[in-house]
Formats: C-alpha cells, sequence, structure tokens
C-alpha cells in the first residue's frame, strides 16, 4: 500500500509539472515572434531611411542640374548680348556724339577684335540711321588694313579717298577723328587708336594726327 500511494504522488507531481513546461516554452515562443517582429520593424525603420535618403540625395542632384540649366541660360544671354555694339555720330549741331546701335554680320563667339572693329568702320561709312544725326564720314571711304598691336593699340589705315570725301561733309574735324576713337574705344583690347591715310598719320585741315588716341568723353 506504501508503495501504491508513493507511485500516486510521484506520478501526481509529474503531471503538474508538465503543463507549466509547456506555458513556459509557449511564452518563449510568443518572445520569439516579438523579437521577430521587433526586427522587421527595425528592417523597416532601416529600409525607409535608406530610400528616403536617397530620395533626398537625388533631389539634391535634381536641383544641381536646374542651377547648371541656369547657367547655361545665362550663358546664352550674355551671347546674345556680345551680338550688338556702338558707333558714334555727330547730332544735328555738330557739337557732340550720339550712340548708335548696331548688330554683327558674323558671329563673334570667338571673338576676333580686328575683324569686328572693321564692321565697327564700315557702320561709321554707312552712316546714321537715326534722322537726327550726322554723318562724319564720307561713304566713299574705304579702309585698307586693321591691326591689333602691343598695348591694345588699333592702328587703322584708310585708302586716300577719305580725305576727299571728307571736304564734302563740313563736319567739324574733331567730331569725325572721335567718332572713329571713341567707337573702336568701345572695345576692351582697344585703349588708342592710330589713323592713317595710305600710311601716313591722318591730317584734317592744319591738324595732324601723329599720336594714339584715346577715347574723348567731353564730345
Amino acid at each position: 500500500m506504501l508503495l501504491v500511494f508513493a507511485l500516486s504522488v510521484l506520478f501526481a507531481a509529474g503531471c503538474g509539472r508538465l503543463p507549466n513546461n509547456d506555458h513556459r516554452n509557449d511564452n518563449l515562443g510568443n518572445n520569439n515572434l516579438n523579437n521577430d517582429h521587433r526586427n522587421n520593424n527595425l528592417g523597416n525603420n532601416n529600409l525607409g531611411n535608406d530610400n528616403l535618403g536617397n530620395d533626398h540625395r537625388n533631389d539634391n542632384l535634381g536641383n544641381n542640374n536646374l542651377g547648371n540649366n541656369n547657367l547655361g541660360n545665362n550663358n546664352l544671354g550674355n551671347n546674345a548680348a556680345n551680338r550688338s555694339y556702338r558707333v558714334y555720330f555727330a547730332d544735328e549741331n555738330h557739337s557732340r556724339l550720339m550712340s548708335e546701335e548696331r548688330t554683327y554680320n558674323a558671329d563673334y563667339s570667338t571673338r576676333n577684335v580686328v575683324e569686328m572693329a572693321k564692321e565697327t568702320l564700315n557702320s561709321l561709312i554707312e552712316g546714321p540711321k537715326n534722322t537726327a544725326h550726322k554723318a562724319v564720314l564720307s561713304n566713299s571711304a574705304m579702309v585698307k588694313n586693321v591691326t591689333l598691336e602691343n598695348g591694345g593699340v588699333l592702328r587703322v589705315d584708310f585708302d586716300k579717298d577719305f580725305l576727299k570725301g571728307y571736304d564734302k561733309l563740313n563736319a567739324r574735324e574733331e567730331m569725325t577723328v572721335y567718332s572713329i576713337v571713341n567707337s573702336l574705344a568701345e572695345y576692351p583690347e582697344v585703349n588708342k587708336v592710330v589713323l592713317t591715310v595710305d600710311g601716313k598719320p591722318l591730317k584734317l585741315g592744319t591738324t595732324e594726327y601723329n599720336e594714339p588716341l584715346t577715347k574723348n568723353m567731353l564730345l
């Protein structure tokens, strides 16, 4: 009887522990699930952060591209501005120089000051477009040669018809001389201008212009 009683007690104790062990295992299982859930959340957060970071970086790159486009537009605007130049003619009283704007016939995106100066001189020979302005060079004048020397000295040589045409204009000497000088001095590469006729210093009336001339801002 004692043996049977002992076995009964052991059996009852063993049955009571088994449910507790199962419960603990279930809890552990739940903990694992929770851990998995946390890991998933962390994974999602990391992915989300990476994606947002990438999107942010891409947006910044996009902004940089727009910036580059704006710079490109500015360059185009500068090129368009470089298509025009100014020339000077006398006013109706031959007392002041008045400017007019012209557009180059050629593309000077690569600057060629000598060729640009030739276009300026041709515009002076063609005469003003504004009827209130007066011509200072005869339309029979011809430019023989233009050279740019050291120190920004631009040398312009006219043919002999320059003087013949000038006598018919009744223009003031200084208006003629400085309409040329001021027009050419618009180019930053030009500091001084030398005027000659058939290789000799320009002489108008009793004045011989044998020295390089600079822009006259008083006219």
